[in-house]
């Protein structure tokens, strides 16, 4: 009782859900479930769902099997974008660095903005995708 003790919330990086493993799942399922992992919002991204790899991958793969480069920049954005891995770990699977990771997400994410099948392409993943994390 003499002794101190440190706040095991102190170097927290985003906000907590605290209760039990059920409370927890019981809001994640109610306020998070239809949220997309986002990564310029961590805390949401802590405690979202997220795809796995081979998921993603089979979803690109069946919707672009013919079209191999797209779908290797479709993998690679909807890793950055959806994924919880870090940027120097994307680039390790696709051999490029990470500042190339970032650029290259940005560009195909642009480029389905302005092509309309692209953009219904990359739509139909993401819905088979976020099919898999609810």
């Amino acid at each position: 009782m003499d002794r101190g003790y440190k706040n095991p919330l102190a170097e927290l990086s985003h906000s907590p859900i605290v209760g039990s493993r059920e409370f927890v799942a019981e809001i994640k399922d109610k306020f998070l479930r239809k949220k997309q992992p986002d990564r310029d919002l961590p805390a949401l991204r802590e405690l979202s769902s997220t795809p796995e790899l081979d998921y993603i991958e089979k979803a690109v793969d069946s919707v672009l099997h013919s079209e191999e480069n797209l779908a290797r920049q479709v993998k690679l954005h909807l890793y950055h974008r959806y994924s919880s891995m870090k940027l120097r770990e994307i680039g390790n699977r696709f051999g490029i660095g990470q500042s190339g990771i970032t650029q290259a997400s940005r560009r195909i994410g642009i480029k389905a903005r302005e092509d309309k099948k692209l953009k219904k392409t990359v739509k139909t993943i993401e819905m088979k995708i976020t099919l898999s994390i609810m």
